[in-house]
């Protein structure tokens, strides 16, 4: 590396640490900072009982535990520190980058590297996910590692190269484990390209089975732990099974995280999608012992019958899902992206200039003239890579939390496009360069189109995630007016109506936090919280007996809803009605779900 390179490694890597300072500065006074939710917050809250003590959970790991367990040390040692957290984050982010660097450099060349570096430090799903408490930032850096130490690894054999593969690999499954579907291809790989070398199959296995010992190592205690407390083999976690049926069942639609019902919980946030995966399953089954595993297991069975039962439906929507992952809109899991944008003119700057369909059009061109041009091992590896991610998440469902890892592959395909068409219009290479912008034209009018409607018509569900981070801040006036601009842009939002009427109730304006619920259970019946929420309201002012009524219907819809049957029974007592309300008591099953 010459004096030319080493200065533009170091402006890259400080230019990509300002952008994201600039970001983290923008972010921490949004109403996001602080206040996590969803994935966010079971992360946290993860991280939390381990940074207490609790190092190991009652069950098998239900997600892959890499990130919380990094998360819940960070938290033992500095405790829990929202700026600090993004910022360590946001320096992996930086050291990704360089990661991507190099590793185009090593297939390609440094001019090539430094645009793929470019791309990185500036693309916005990076950066936006970095300052996220979500696992997939990890990925950034591992996929990349993994494949330089693959290239190592490749021409220059030594068993500690091998271990150092399986090792990254392995620390890559337990933060999220997808990479599993990779590693198979990689043998297969390896074993052609040492075959080709005339290497003994002896000296193949051998280094193979070091590959191996290197990945079970990081693997082999979550192994155990989920065995010790799960009482059965589940090598990662157990989230696979609902996670496949969620992206094929009759009801999916490829990019929706949904199940076919809404799970409520008392108290401590809980995952709705693991509460169901259990509950669901037992309720089927009618076996009420179902370990994890036979958990995970039931699921992917559901899958698997429907996908058997009906092919032709099934390759209709794992074709769609697999144009959607290519398509620019970035879909939404838990944040939408756009609608933060709102609070960092940096992202909305960076996701408006340099999108997915510029970026993917750039890397899908230039992975196309590579496989013409310099089909050697660092491309096929990369194109091996590439499809495999690519297949992986359309088995399951798309969104662009999961496509984000894609990019930092494409990356490298990315920068040999651009200095292959910048060489051949220099070169007057007239028919290569039409082609080169045909294709990279093609891709970007298709990615732009939206082709299934998935952008949402509206930003309710965004403006809700809101109020409920003012809410959880006790800034109730801007609660309000976010779950009334929710209200407004969706009328028939029932969680945005009830969570109107329990900012004014918090507010202390009891008849108008009545009105709001009457008219939610006029237009909601069957929506538990907004029924039980009514009752609330009569309690408060004394009218018991309305207050019950309300309270039993919102038990006859959901009859595990803890929080209705512990107010019945608290409105029973109220109305010297002992004995009814011991027996409501008797019944509140607090292992079972309510809000």
């Amino acid at each position: 590396m010459n004096t030319s390179e080493k200065k533009f490694l170091l402006y890259l890597i400080l230019g990509a640490m300002l952008i994201r300072m600039a970001y983290l500065y923008q972010m921490s006074s949004s109403p996001y900072f602080g206040s996590p939710f969803l994935d966010e917050l079971y992360h946290l809250n993860w991280a939390k009982d381990i940074a207490s003590g609790k190092w190991l959970g009652d069950d098998a790991f239900f997600r892959a535990p890499l990130y919380s367990y990094l998360l819940g040390i960070f938290i033992r040692i500095f405790g829990v520190h929202f700026y600090l957290i993004r910022l360590v984050q946001h320096l992996i982010g930086v050291i990704a980058v360089a990661a991507i660097y190099f590793l185009t450099r090593r297939i390609f060349s440094v001019s090539e590297a430094g645009i793929a570096g470019i791309i990185a430090a500036c693309y916005a799903p990076f950066i936006f996910f970095e300052g996220e408490m979500l696992d997939i930032f990890l990925q950034f850096i591992f996929y990349p590692l993994i494949l330089i130490q693959a290239l190592k690894t490749l021409s220059m054999q030594s068993l500690k190269n091998n271990l150092l593969l399986g090792l990254l690999i392995g620390l890559s499954a337990i933060a999220r484990p997808n990479i599993l579907l990779f590693f198979p291809v990689l043998v297969v790989f390896f074993g052609i390209r040492w075959r080709k070398n005339r290497d003994s199959l002896f000296d193949i296995l051998f280094r193979i089975m070091f590959i191996v010992i290197g990945m079970i190592v990081p693997v082999l205690p979550v192994t155990w732990h989920n065995f010790r407390a799960g009482g059965c083999f589940v090598p990662i976690s157990t989230y696979g099974g609902v996670n496949f049926y969620i992206g094929n069942n009759p009801r999916a639609d490829g990019y929706t995280a949904r199940t076919a019902r809404r799970m409520y919980y008392f108290g401590r946030y809980r995952d709705s999608v693991e509460m169901f995966a259990r509950e669901e399953a037992i309720l089927k089954t009618g076996k009420a012992d179902l370990n994890a595993r036979e958990i995970s297991q039931y699921w992917f069975k559901q899958s698997l019958s429907w996908i058997r039962g009906n092919p032709v439906p099934w390759a209709k929507l794992f074709l769609k899902k697999s144009a959607l992952l290519f398509q620019n809109y970035e879909i939404k899991n838990n944040k939408n992206i756009y609608f933060v944008t709102r609070y960092s003119s940096l992202l909305r700057f960076f996701l408006s200039f340099l999108p997915f369909a510029l970026v993917g059009g750039l890397g899908m061109v230039g992975l196309a003239i590579a496989l013409v041009q310099k089909r050697d091992s660092g491309v096929v590896l990369l194109l091996l890579f590439i499809t495999t991610y690519t297949l992986g998440c359309a088995l399951f469902f798309i969104s662009s939390r999961y496509r984000a890892p894609l990019v930092a592959m494409l990356a490298p395909f990315a920068g040999f496009a651009l200095t292959s068409l910048w060489r051949a219009s220099g070169e007057k290479r007239h028919v290569f360069l039409s082609s080169g912008m045909a294709g990279l034209t093609v891709f970007m009018i298709f990615s732009f189109v939206d082709w299934f409607h998935i952008r949402p018509k509206n930003f309710s569900a965004d403006h809700f995630s809101v109020g409920n981070c003012f809410q959880e801040k006790n800034n109730l006036n801007m609660a309000l007016r976010h779950f009334q601009q929710a209200w407004e842009l969706e009328p028939n939002y029932a969680e945005a109506q009830n969570n109107v009427g329990e900012v004014l109730f918090n507010q202390g304006d009891y008849g108008a936090a009545l009105a709001v619920f009457k008219d939610l259970a006029r237009k909601h019946p069957d929506y538990a919280s907004g029924l039980n929420n009514l009752g609330v309201v009569y309690e408060k002012v004394m009218m018991y007996p309305q207050a019950e009524e309300w309270y039993r219907r919102a038990l006859e819809v959901h009859p595990g809803h803890i929080r209705a049957r512990v107010n019945l029974a608290e409105t029973l007592l109220k109305q010297g009605r002992e004995e009814e309300a011991k027996k409501e008591f008797e019944k509140i099953n607090w292992g079972q779900s309510g809000k």
